[in-house]
């Protein structure tokens, strides 16, 4: 009986020091609005922080950095990539139409069943029809492409964080902050609204 009564003074003592807690973040909130609404000229940032602060410089340093001594192995990466996306665009825009329809119409149908392949029969259709064709094989040339690079970097990152564990635990923060990314793409059409 004894333990019930000093678990319920604990449990009480906790309830007590979080409603002070809360109470004491709800009286700041109300001075900080007090304050906002008690200054007629606009508010600004003091200058004193913001030059004392050299974040922007340490970014630029960086980037110089890079660019002197590694721009080397980035234009080389770059050839490669547009070498390959260039032989990419021009395969699908050299090719007759229904050879590139029917290169992914065959697998849609084979593994997305019929409604799958109506939607990419007539995604098709209607690139031809409204004459964007040109442009809709150089968008697909480069999302083909993504898609590979994003494969292969994918598969090497997976193969050593199978390797090491003091690798996988690095990769983790990336890899959940990269899972929450797309998600903030649909906020971009919605500041349109608002």
């Amino acid at each position: 009986m004894a333990f019930l009564q000093e678990t319920n003074s604990s449990v009480s003592q906790i309830n007590i020091k979080r409603l002070i807690v809360q109470g004491l973040v709800f009286v700041a909130l109300l001075f900080s609005f007090w304050l906002v609404f008690q200054r007629e000229d606009v508010s600004e940032f003091p200058v004193f922080i913001t030059d004392s602060f050299t974040f922007t410089a340490w970014v630029n340093q960086g980037e110089d950095y890079l660019k002197e001594h590694y721009r080397w192995i980035t234009r080389l990466i770059a050839s490669y990539v547009k070498a390959g996306y260039f032989m990419l665009e021009d395969f699908l825009l050299e090719a007759p139409w229904v050879f590139v329809v029917g290169l992914l119409l065959i697998p849609s149908l084979a593994y997305g069943g019929i409604k799958l392949g109506l939607l990419i029969l007539f995604g098709f259709m209607y690139w031809g029809m409204v004459g964007l064709w040109e442009s809709a094989m150089e968008t697909l040339a480069l999302m083909g492409l993504s898609v590979v690079l994003s494969v292969i970097v994918g598969v090497m990152l997976g193969i050593l964080c199978a390797l090491s564990d003091r690798f996988e635990k690095g990769m983790k923060p990336v890899l959940d902050t990269m899972q929450v990314m797309p998600a903030f793409v649909y906020l971009m059409p919605a500041m349109f609204f608002f």
